[in-house]
């Protein structure tokens, strides 16, 4: 059995045409595959005690092989709790599970939506300065604070660093742990753009996961101008 946390029925209907493929093309290691759901709703609750409910579920209720998590909200609760019982998570959610994470779950979590943070933000930046991104640029960052947040913040100014590029400006906001913290967070971004404009920021990056500063940040921006 795998088992799917989705967030919504459209969700579940696009995993289970993900696993009726799986069946046809002859199952895992030749074994017909099952899947039990997990609902949940992002607009309540926490991701954590939504990743407590799936892994009860998963691990207490079906006792499934392997898991899938949805690509909303969450952070790293669910695959460290299904580590724990020995099931592994195929991980769709954008969390930035690092080296340090990996070190952690072991051989129990599957990410293959993303690179992992300590190649990426190279990447990134390496990408921008291709582009042109920082010529005759005054760059502010914002981030969550979370600790993979600092890591990732780290190895994206040593980046920069290599570059001879520096920061103008850097602002840190709360890590939500659901969509009521969004009011929270509104607030703080809108600190971060006072700041911005005070110190003369014309190009901001972005240290998160699932686009959602850019989706608060954007609107507040053009907002001040």
């Amino acid at each position: 059995m795998v088992g799917a946390n989705r967030n919504k029925p459209s969700e579940a209907a696009g995993a289970k045409a993900g696993i009726d493929y799986v069946i046809t093309q002859g199952g895992i290691a030749g074994r017909k595959v099952r899947a039990v759901y997990k609902q949940k709703d992002s607009t309540q609750g926490t991701w954590e005690t939504h990743a407590a409910a799936a892994c009860s579920a998963f691990t207490e209720d079906a006792q499934v092989f392997a898991a899938i998590d949805s690509s909303v909200g969450g952070n790293d609760s669910l695959a460290s709790c299904l580590a724990k019982k020995g099931v592994p998570l195929i991980e769709t959610d954008f969390w930035p599970f690092d080296a340090e994470a990996y070190g952690r779950l072991g051989h129990f979590l599957y990410q293959p939506s993303r690179m992992i943070p300590d190649r990426s933000m190279a990447v990134y930046v390496d990408g921008l300065v291709s582009l042109g991104y920082f010529d005759h640029a005054k760059v502010g960052l914002i981030g969550f604070d979370a600790a993979p947040f600092q890591r990732m913040a780290t190895a994206l100014k040593a980046r920069m660093a290599y570059h001879h590029i520096t920061l103008t400006d850097e602002q840190t906001t709360i890590t939500p742990h659901g969509v009521a913290d969004f009011g929270q967070l509104g607030s703080q971004i809108g600190n971060a753009i006072v700041s911005f404009r005070a110190k003369g920021v014309d190009h901001v990056l972005f240290n998160e996961y699932a686009g959602q500063l850019p989706f608060l940040f954007l609107k507040a921006a053009d907002g001040q101008s």
